[in-house]
């Protein structure tokens, strides 16, 4: 007996991973969730995930669209509530 699987899975748009948009964690005190990118440096982002915020006059070094951090050590911030980018503060929880 042999199995066939389908070639392209029958998966309507909102029910995968890359069109199903992230809904970003409620943040405790001033912090809160700002834009939401397209891209970071060049590469694709869910929808739905945003730049992190620890309060109303933070800034980080860099927006998403033009941050030149292409590594893999991100920050755990907010006791674990959040993966966020070191240079632009993109959730990548």
């Amino acid at each position: 007996m042999t199995a066939t699987y389908p070639i392209q899975p029958n998966i309507a748009a909102g029910d995968d991973p890359y069109t199903r948009p992230f809904k970003n964690p409620e943040l405790p005190g001033e912090a809160f969730w700002g834009h939401k990118p397209a891209h970071h440096n060049g590469s694709y982002v869910y929808p739905g995930r945003a730049v992190l915020h620890f309060g109303p006059d933070h800034k980080w070094p860099y927006q998403p669209e033009d941050c030149p951090f292409t590594g893999m050590y991100c920050r755990v911030v907010l006791g674990g509530l959040a993966t966020i980018c070191p240079q632009c503060g993109l959730d990548e929880t």
